[in-house]
């Protein structure tokens, strides 16, 4: 089916390593990072588990050509699931430009802190605690 998400290796997602890398998209091999891509199209995203309780949604991607038929929230919101469905909190690390946090605060996430080369982190917030004091 040409709109589903499958999994695949980093040998698959690697092989966009220099269009990632041109883009601002860090792109490595870390353990317990599992890739998905969009079918019959090229797109994809990992999804790091870094601790029992939390995942980070890392390195989005989708080919210039594809941008604009909704790949991207595809891949945002399939992670977000995984991530809901086995209870861990969720984060993502973003450049800070509207179209690359965009996606993210419709979805609920709020920017958590600034890191030192100026990349945003973002936390998944439950929307009744949304915005606390």
């Amino acid at each position: 089916m040409e709109n589903e998400i499958i999994e695949v290796d980093y040998a698959y997602v690697s092989k966009f390593r220099r269009l990632c890398e041109a883009e601002g998209v860090p792109l490595s091999e870390t353990k317990n990072t599992r890739w998905f891509r969009t079918a019959g199209h090229e797109a994809f995203a990992g999804l790091l588990q870094f601790s029992e309780k939390k995942v980070r949604l890392k390195a989005l991607f989708v080919q210039k050509e594809w941008r604009g038929f909704g790949f991207a929230s595809k891949l945002v919101d399939y992670r977000i699931g995984i991530a809901k469905q086995h209870g861990f909190d969720v984060e993502t690390i973003v450049k800070d430009v509207p179209n690359r946090t965009h996606p993210y605060i419709r979805r609920g996430f709020r920017v958590a802190g600034k890191l030192p080369n100026g990349n945003l982190r973002m936390l998944l917030v439950n929307k009744f605690d949304q915005f606390e004091g």
